[in-house]
């Protein structure tokens, strides 16, 4: 209990009167009377500041002076302290300062990620393997590849590559080469082009958990002379998971070769002989390949003429193109190239073509070839094993 001339600054202020000069009185001046231990009343104030030294307390109580304000209705007994509240203050300043600092570093590594999305773009890498953006950028390279008309019809080879590449395929993967994505494209086109489904020996074609370079017949045959001599039927490569080998002799091949087929530039050999149904011209992108070595296409329906392009394969030295009766005699692109063996319908056949560079003529009529300039002949038919008189 306390006297009336001294008051417990604990108990609660009780509402009082306006004072003489109410602006001059507010609660941050009872706080920092009570910070200063003062036990004048808000009544004696009031009285003091009526005589002549109210201009000396003024100074005295400048709120401008080194004490900390704080927002008080009252003083409560369980009130927190100013400097618990400087505290917060401080607290929540820091948490402002850290918020901008942080957006600002995770902005930074957004727009970083974004930076190496579009450089790996440029550079032709593979980037999504997800959803739409995935079905997106193969159905972008297959028509770079193709071309739009391609894809007109639904059922083309090509439109029927790329949803097979879309919906099916699982080996492509992130940041995969754009030209090994594009060389499976044509690998599957080609499929498509030429009947896959209905090939004989059709083991491991359009797998889509393997390499396109292990869609062969190796696994079946397990023969290491024939993995050695790349003469199992199938795709195959020789180095760094590149095509080199298209082996597809007496399979059942049925349709056109693709032009796509031209984009496959280490290509080093190609054989789709004695499969008697495949039609149309050969492509004149066949002069696209340098590294061309051997090209057999006997005993099929092509026709018209020999592409002038062909001379571009500067490496091109084994040509067998007998048994096309609708393939036109100019002969004269591929004697240019020089090569060392020639086989063309050159013999005694109905469809003789004139051949200054044939190395071996044969006559599909009876089903024998001879070496040019020679006696010595062998048989090809199909089921027979070459025999030489």
């Amino acid at each position: 209990m306390t006297t009336s001339d001294e008051m417990d600054p604990k108990e609660p202020i009780e509402p009082i009167e306006p004072m003489m000069n109410p602006k001059k009185y507010n609660a941050t001046e009872e706080s920092i009377r009570r910070q200063r231990g003062s036990t004048e009343s808000p009544m004696d104030v009031e009285d003091r500041m009526t005589t002549n030294d109210a201009e000396d307390f003024d100074q005295e109580i400048d709120i401008n002076a080194n004490v900390t304000p704080v927002v008080v209705d009252a003083y409560l007994p369980d009130q927190e302290s100013t400097p618990v509240l400087a505290a917060k203050e401080t607290f929540f300043d820091q948490l402002r300062i850290n918020g901008v600092k942080y957006s600002s570093v995770i902005f930074s590594a957004l727009t970083i990620a974004a930076i190496i999305q579009i450089i790996l773009f440029s550079c032709g890498i593979y980037r999504e393997n997800d959803g739409v953006k995935r079905r997106e950028y193969l159905q972008s390279l297959a028509i770079e590849v193709s071309g739009k008309d391609a894809f007109k019809v639904n059922e083309s080879p090509q439109s029927i590559a790329l949803r097979w590449m879309q919906e099916q395929d699982q080996f492509i993967k992130p940041f995969d080469q754009k030209s090994a994505i594009i060389q499976r494209y044509v690998a599957v086109v080609f499929y498509f082009s030429l009947g896959g489904p209905y090939w004989y020996h059709n083991v491991t074609f359009l797998n889509g958990t393997i390499h396109e370079c292990d869609w062969n017949e190796w696994d079946v045959l397990n023969d290491p002379v024939i993995k050695e001599a790349h003469f199992s039927k199938g795709f195959h490569c020789r180095n760094n998971e590149t095509l080199s080998d298209l082996i597809f002799y007496q399979m059942n091949l049925t349709g056109s070769i693709p032009t796509e087929i031209g984009l496959l530039s280490d290509v080093i050999s190609i054989n789709t002989g004695y499969n008697f149904k495949i039609r149309g011209a050969i492509p004149s992108e066949i002069g696209l390949l340098k590294d061309l070595e051997s090209l057999f296409l006997y005993d099929n329906d092509l026709s018209g003429t020999i592409p002038n392009e062909i001379q571009n394969a500067a490496s091109l030295g084994v040509i067998s193109i007998f048994g096309n009766n609708d393939l036109s005699d100019n002969l004269d692109p591929i004697c240019a190239l020089n090569p060392n063996f020639v086989q063309t319908d050159c013999g005694n056949g109905t469809s003789k073509l004139v051949c200054d560079c044939c190395t071996v003529c044969c006559n599909t009529d009876i089903r024998k070839c001879c070496f040019e300039g020679t006696t010595s002949c062998f048989s090809i038919d199909i089921d027979d094993e070459l025999v030489f008189d």
